[in-house]
């Protein structure tokens, strides 16, 4: 449990879970509604030939984000109990569907985009590769391991939050031409939260081992 005991602690967190639910939900909307229509015309071509791929990962992403927010509710509360096991192994799931539709379409859009394309295939590696961490500590009951590699895999998962936010601060503060500023945030949108995250991580610890 991360969190000081208290019923205080457990009403901020989960103030701060349904104003980031919230968030999730209306960014959602706006950059997936026009997805809900099977029609080519509102995918694009270069989606529409792809929607066998690009379907499974919106959906297993989308599922994530919201699957994620009640885990962390779960487990920073300190309740591990059936129902955060069983949708762990549904985030579980849902990861693996988004980061083999992601890296998938990375791929395929590399020849034309390297730097934008390679942004996101190694985010899908790195989403991947936390959530697969978690899983094998939980396995081993190593519970404190287990939090932190979710919080990383849930880190990179806000990327979609992320990705926009620094969006508008590139555009408000004008950093870069416009055409460079979508590459850079394929990168920025993932690697600076979890070097955030990390720093977080690392500096609880130094100041547990100090008691």
């Amino acid at each position: 449990m991360l969190l000081p005991p208290g019923k205080l602690s457990e009403w901020l967190l989960g103030v701060v879970l349904a104003l980031l639910a919230g968030l999730i939900a209306w960014l959602l909307r706006r950059a997936a509604v026009q997805f809900l229509s099977y029609d080519p015309l509102r995918y694009g071509e270069h989606l529409w030939q792809r929607r066998l791929i690009f379907l499974p990962h919106l959906i297993g992403a989308a599922l994530a984000l919201f699957l994620g927010l009640t885990q962390l509710w779960l487990g920073l509360t300190g309740r591990h109990g059936g129902i955060h096991r069983w949708l762990g192994r549904l985030y579980l799931v849902a990861v693996g569907a988004g980061c083999v539709g992601g890296c998938l379409l990375a791929v395929m859009s590399m020849s034309r985009a390297l730097v934008w394309a390679s942004g996101f295939f190694f985010m899908g590696c790195a989403w991947a590769t936390t959530t697969g961490l978690a899983f094998i500590a939980i396995r081993q009951r190593a519970i404190r391991e287990h939090r932190d590699w979710m919080l990383r895999s849930y880190g990179i998962a806000l990327s979609f939050v992320s990705f926009r936010v620094f969006s508008k601060l590139l555009d408000l503060w004008r950093l870069g031409p416009p055409e460079q500023r979508a590459p850079a945030l394929a990168w920025i949108s993932w690697v600076v939260p979890l070097l955030v995250l990390e720093l977080f991580l690392q500096w609880t610890r130094l100041r547990s081992l100090k008691r």
